[in-house]
C-alpha cells in the first residue's frame, strides 16, 4: 500500500544590501554557525540546525532544517495532573531534566533560492512546519541579532502572497485613498517594469524606505498601471494599503498584512519519490511565480 504523503510550502522575501553573489547562502550559513535561537511562537523556539548546498538544478543556493522544540523554564511552578495540585518541592527534587535538552522536537524543512532571494519551506504545523506569519517573526529576530546585523546589515523578511493578490485590492468599487510602502529592492528584480531603477534612486536619495499616499479628490480614484506596478514591488518588499467603499457602499480598508500567504502543495507517495525532490520541485513552482510576476 503506498504512503500518501502531503506536502505544502510557503516563502518570504529575503533581502539585503548590498548583495553580492551568494550573500544569502552565507547569511543562512552564519545563522547556523552561531546556533542563534529565537521565539516561533508560543513557548516554542527555533534554530538553523542543516544547511546544505543546493543539489544541481534551477534553483541555486542552499536547503536544510529548522528544528523547533519547547523552550521551558525548569524554575517555574509544575503541575500533577493526577492531585491537580501545584506539585511540592519533594516531587520537583526527583525531576532532573539535562539543561541542554528540550522536548518537543519538530523538523521544518526549507529551500532558498539564492537567485530570488525566496526562502521557501513547510509551513503544515501538523508535521513539524512553521506557519508563515511565524516564520517571518522568527527570522526578524535571528536576522537582528547583533553579530549577523553587524555583518550583513539591516535585513527585510516579507511574506510571499499569491500573485493575483494586489490586483484582487485593486478591484474596490470605489478607491479613495492608496498608501504604498517600499522597502529598496535588489538589484534586477524588476527589470522590464516602470520600477528598474527604484533600488538606483533610492540608493542616490540615500533611502531605504519609499512611501507614496494618494487620495482621491472627491471623486473616486482610477489608479494607473504604474500605480499597480508599484504597489507589486511593495507588496514583496513592504506593504500596500487601499481604502474605499465596496459595493454595497460600505466602507473598507484593505491591507496587503492581512492577505493570505502563498501556500503550495503537492500530494506524493513517501515509498517512492524522495520528499527532498518533492521540496525542490515546489520551490521551484514558487521560483517561476516569483519571476513572473517581478516582469509585470
Amino acid at each position: 500500500m503506498s504512503r500518501q504523503t502531503i506536502v505544502r510550502m510557503a516563502a518570504v522575501n529575503i533581502t539585503v544590501f548590498p548583495h553580492p553573489d551568494g550573500v544569502y547562502s552565507q547569511l543562512i550559513r552564519a545563522v547556523r554557525r552561531r546556533k542563534i535561537r529565537k521565539p516561533v511562537w508560543g513557548n516554542r523556539a527555533g534554530v538553523f540546525t542543516h544547511v546544505w548546498d543546493a543539489p544541481s538544478g534551477e534553483l541555486r543556493g542552499v536547503h536544510g532544517t529548522i528544528s523547533s522544540f519547547v523552550n521551558f523554564d525548569s524554575a517555574s511552578p509544575w503541575f500533577d495532573i493526577e492531585t491537580n495540585e501545584e506539585a511540592s518541592e519533594d516531587e520537583l527534587n526527583r525531576v532532573e531534566v539535562p539543561e541542554n535538552l528540550r522536548p518537543e522536537l519538530r523538523k521544518c524543512e526549507f529551500v532558498l533560492d539564492e537567485r530570488n532571494h525566496v526562502l521557501s519551506f513547510n509551513c503544515d504545523p501538523s508535521k513539524g512546519g512553521i506557519a508563515p506569519t511565524s516564520m517571518k517573526k522568527f527570522l526578524d529576530k535571528v536576522f537582528a541579532e547583533e553579530h549577523i546585523a553587524e555583518r550583513f546589515g539591516p535585513v527585510s523578511v516579507n511574506i510571499v502572497h499569491p500573485e493575483e493578490s494586489v490586483d484582487e485590492m485593486f478591484e474596490l468599487a470605489n478607491i479613495r485613498e492608496v498608501f504604498i510602502r517600499a522597502n529598496r529592492p535588489n538589484v534586477g528584480d524588476y527589470d522590464g517594469t516602470p520600477f528598474t531603477n527604484l533600488n538606483r534612486w533610492m540608493e542616490e536619495q540615500n533611502v531605504n524606505t519609499f512611501e507614496q499616499r494618494t487620495v482621491a479628490d472627491g471623486s473616486d480614484m482610477v489608479p494607473d498601471e504604474k500605480v499597480k506596478a508599484l504597489a507589486r514591488v511593495a507588496d514583496e518588499n513592504g506593504f500596500v494599503e487601499i481604502a474605499g467603499r465596496n459595493e454595497f457602499n460600505q466602507a473598507v480598508k484593505l491591507s496587503t498584512k492581512q492577505s493570505a500567504p502563498l501556500v503550495e502543495q503537492k500530494t506524493f507517495d513517501a515509498d517512492v519519490t524522495l520528499a527532498v525532490s518533492v521540496f525542490y520541485g515546489i520551490a521551484e513552482k514558487i521560483a517561476q511565480s516569483i519571476r513572473r510576476r517581478r516582469r509585470r
